[in-house]
């Protein structure tokens, strides 16, 4: 059984207090491989009104560490 994680975020642009562009993460949910191949997503929400011309999640492996 292969239990590899996924953590599901969202980008969001913002400028910190320094002028600097910087990426702030939102996690909208988790994905795991399935053994049969593709992927099983539980998503807590979907941000299309954060960026409606992208609508971008990113699933990005997690550290168990």
């Amino acid at each position: 059984m292969n239990n590899k994680r996924f953590d599901i975020k969202h980008p969001r642009k913002y400028i910190d207090k320094n002028g600097e562009e910087r990426t702030y993460w939102t996690k909208c949910g988790v994905a795991w491989e399935r053994d049969e191949g593709g992927f099983a997503l539980e998503l807590a929400y979907v941000p299309v009104g954060a960026d409606p011309v992208t609508g971008k999640i990113k699933m990005i492996a997690f550290d168990q560490d």
